[in-house]
C-alpha cells in the first residue's frame, strides 16, 4: 500500500485518509521545476486502550518475551473493531475475534469491543440463519463454520463475564444458525454439504467434503456448538432446545465414532476417504468422541502431529499438522485429556518467530504474508489458561478453578483481571515436591487441581498449598 501527494507550492500538511501499518517506511521525493522542502516526518499511533493487568513470569525467560509480544500482537488488532490483521486485511473475522475476545477478558478484563462484535456478528445474520464469516463488510463473505464459532464465542463471553440478560439477546442467533446446520444433517448423522468456504484449518484446505458432504471437521465442531449451545439454553432460554441440541450432539458423536480408523489410530475426514487431518482429530479429543484405549491412542497421535513444524507436510501422503492458529484448539484439546504439560513444550513455532526479529506474531509459519495477525497471539491465553491453570468453573467466572501445568519450569507466577478482582497463582519447584500460593476475589470460591486430587479455595484470600510431585 502507498499514499501519493502532489505539491502545490504551498505549506501543507499531508496525511493518508485511513491509518497505516507499517515495519518500514519509505519516502520517495520527486521534485518538479522548484525546490521541495520536508519540514517534519512523523507518525502518530491510534489504539483500542486496551491496558495489560494479566501478568506472567516463570523460569523461563523467553516466555516472557512471547507474552510481550502476544499483547503488542492483540493491542495492534484492536480499534473501533477487532481486525485479523492491522496490513492485510482490516475486517473483523469470526475465527480470529474469539480468540482476541478471550485475550481482552484474560489480559485487560475487556469486554466492549467482544460485545461490539458479538453483535456486529448477529446483525450480520442472512434470511437464511447463518452469520457472514466477517462483519462489518463491504463484500459479503460465508464461512458456515465460523457461525458454529460465533457459538462458541457467546458462551466463552457467558463463562468469563455473565451477563444473562445481554447473553439471552444472542439466544435467537445461535438457534437459527443450529437450524441451519440441523436442517442439513445427513441420515448418517454427518453434514451434508456445506456451500460457500468450508474453512475449518489453513493448514488442512477446508472441509475435505465430497458433494454429498460427510466433513468430519465440520462434525466436530458442530458437536461443540451444539454441547454449548444447550448449556446456554438450560441456563438461560429453552429447555426443549437444550434437549434437541443433546440428542444432536449425542447423534454426532456416534457418527463421528463410525470414521475410526484402528490401523492408523485417527478419525478419517469422511466416510469415502483414507485421508486423515490433524484438526478432525483435535476436535474430536476435546469433545471426547472416543474413549478407553481408543482416546488414549487418538491422543498420542494428535500429540505426536503437534510435535511437527506446523502446517507443513514432510513429504507426499503425510498429515499436516494444524496451523499455528489452530494449535489454539490443540493446547486446548491436550489440556482436557490430562496432557497439559505438552503445551509448553509445543511453543517451538513460536520461539522461531522471535528468532527471526518478529515483534508480533504473523499469520502463518515463514513464509507469511501478514506479520501480525490477531489469531496467532493465543499463546498468552494459553499461559494463563494452562501453564498457570487459571479458568473459569462457573458462568460469570462465578467459580475459579486452578489446574496448573508446569512442565519443565521450575517457578511460574501469574495473575489474572477478574471481574470481581484479581486471581493470582504462584507455584515453586522443591526438593520434594511444590508449593503453590493461590489468591482469589472476594466472594469468589474455587478448587485447585493437582495430580488427581482437588483443593479447595478460600474466596478473598490467599490458599497455600504443599504439592507432591506429579512425575
Amino acid at each position: 500500500l502507498f499514499d501519493e501527494f502532489v505539491a502545490d507550492g504551498h505549506t501543507r500538511t499531508y496525511e493518508p485518509l485511513w491509518w497505516r501499518s507499517w515495519r518500514y517506511l519509505e519516502v520517495q521525493i520527486e521534485t518538479g521545476k522548484t525546490p521541495l522542502t520536508v519540514t517534519s516526518l512523523g507518525a502518530r499511533s491510534t489504539l483500542f486502550p486496551l491496558k495489560p493487568l494479566a501478568t506472567f513470569q516463570s523460569s523461563d525467560p523467553q516466555l516472557q518475551e512471547l507474552w510481550d509480544m502476544a499483547f503488542r500482537t492483540l493491542r495492534i488488532s484492536a480499534w473501533e473493531t477487532y481486525m485479523d490483521s492491522p496490513y492485510w486485511e482490516q475486517l473483523q473475522y469470526i475465527g480470529d475475534t474469539r480468540i482476541t475476545a478471550l485475550l481482552s477478558y484474560a489480559i485487560a478484563n475487556e469486554d466492549r469491543l467482544a460485545r461490539q462484535a458479538l453483535l456486529a456478528f448477529d446483525q450480520s445474520r442472512t434470511s437464511d440463519g447463518l452469520t457472514m464469516s466477517r462483519y462489518p463488510t463491504r463484500d459479503q463473505q460465508y464461512i458456515p463454520p465460523y457461525s458454529l464459532f460465533w457459538i462458541g464465542m457467546v458462551h466463552d463471553f457467558w463463562m468469563y463475564r455473565g451477563d444473562g440478560d445481554f447473553v439471552r439477546t444472542l439466544l435467537p442467533g445461535t438457534r437459527t444458525v443450529l437450524d441451519w446446520f440441523l436442517a442439513r444433517v445427513r441420515p448418517d448423522g454427518l453434514p451434508a454439504h456445506l456451500p460457500w468456504w468450508a474453512h475449518i484449518d489453513p493448514a488442512a484446505g477446508g472441509a475435505r467434503q465430497t458433494d454429498e458432504g460427510g466433513s468430519a471437521a465440520a462434525a466436530g465442531q458442530l458437536l461443540a456448538a451444539l454441547r454449548e449451545a444447550a448449556q446456554l439454553e438450560s441456563a438461560l432460554g429453552d429447555a426443549h432446545r437444550a434437549s434437541v441440541y443433546k440428542t444432536a450432539a449425542a447423534r454426532t458423536v456416534k457418527a463421528l465414532q463410525g470414521l475410526w480408523d484402528p490401523e492408523r489410530g485417527l478419525l478419517k475426514d469422511n466416510p469415502d476417504t483414507n485421508a486423515f487431518s490433524h484438526d478432525v482429530n483435535i476436535l474430536a479429543l476435546d469433545q471426547d468422541v472416543l474413549t478407553g484405549e481408543r482416546r488414549k491412542r487418538l491422543q498420542s497421535e494428535v500429540a505426536k502431529l503437534g510435535q511437527q513444524a506446523p502446517g507443513r507436510k514432510t513429504e507426499a501422503g503425510e498429515i499436516t499438522p494444524a496451523s499455528i492458529y489452530f494449535r489454539y484448539y490443540l493446547h486446548r484439546a491436550l489440556n482436557h485429556v490430562g496432557m497439559g504439560d505438552a503445551f509448553l513444550t509445543l511453543l517451538d513455532p513460536w520461539r522461531q518467530m522471535l528468532s527471526l526479529g518478529l515483534s508480533t506474531f504473523p499469520e502463518f509459519s515463514d513464509p507469511t504474508r501478514s506479520d501480525s495477525h490477531a489469531w496467532t497471539a493465543h499463546p498468552a491465553l494459553d499461559l494463563l489458561n494452562i501453564a498457570a491453570g487459571i479458568t473459569p468453573a462457573a458462568p460469570g467466572f462465578a467459580k475459579v478453578r486452578v489446574s496448573p501445568n508446569p512442565g519443565a519450569l521450575m517457578n511460574l507466577s501469574a495473575a489474572m483481571p477478574h471481574p470481581a478482582g484479581r486471581i493470582s497463582v504462584a507455584l515453586q519447584k522443591t526438593t520434594t515436591g511444590w508449593t503453590a500460593a493461590v489468591g482469589l476475589p472476594p466472594k469468589i470460591p474455587g478448587e485447585f487441581l493437582w495430580a488427581g486430587r482437588t483443593w479447595p479455595l478460600r474466596a478473598g484470600a490467599t490458599t497455600n498449598l504443599r504439592l507432591p510431585d506429579r512425575r
